[in-house]
C-alpha cells in the first residue's frame, strides 16, 4: 500500500469511530403537548401512563437533540396497539432547525392506546427517543 492510500484509510477509519463516538453520546428527546388528562392503562400487555387525547385533536409533537449536531434529521412515528401488538400507523419527518430542536403534528383521527417516538438520523446512525404513549377517546 502506497504512503497515500495509508493516509486516506486512516482518515476515513478516524472519521467513521469519531461519528460513531459523538452518535453514542447524542440523546433525543419527545413531548407531546396539550393533553386533556392521564390515567394509567394497560395496552398490548404493558402498563403506561397514558396523556389523553380526543379524537380529531391535532397533537403537537416537539423535541430537541443534545449535543446539536450541525446536519441531522428526525423521523417521528406513531404506534398503535391492535390485536395484541404495536403497529405504526403513522410516520413523517419533523422540521428540524438549527439550534437541535425539531417540531411535528399528528392529527388524531382513530380511537385507541398509541405511542409516539422519534428517530434521529446522523450519517448512518440512528438514535431512539423514549415512547410517549397517549390515548385517543
Amino acid at each position: 500500500m502506497t504512503t497515500h492510500r495509508a493516509v486516506t484509510a486512516a482518515a476515513i477509519t478516524a472519521l467513521v469511530a469519531a461519528a460513531a463516538a459523538a452518535a453514542a453520546t447524542t440523546t433525543i428527546t419527545i413531548n407531546l403537548q396539550s393533553g386533556t388528562g392521564s390515567r394509567t392503562l394497560t395496552a398490548c400487555g404493558a402498563k403506561h401512563h397514558y396523556t389523553l387525547y380526543r379524537a380529531g385533536t391535532r397533537i403537537k409533537i416537539n423535541g430537541a437533540v443534545h449535543p446539536a449536531p450541525t446536519a441531522f434529521r428526525v423521523k417521528l412515528k406513531v404506534k398503535q396497539c391492535i390485536r395484541g401488538t404495536f403497529r405504526t400507523i403513522w410516520s413523517a419527518g419533523a422540521q428540524e432547525r438549527p439550534n437541535g430542536t425539531y417540531t411535528g403534528t399528528y392529527l388524531a383521527r382513530r380511537r385507541g392506546a398509541f405511542f409516539a417516538r422519534a428517530y434521529l438520523h446522523i450519517g448512518t446512525h440512528e438514535i431512539k427517543s423514549d415512547k410517549r404513549h397517549f390515548q385517543v377517546r
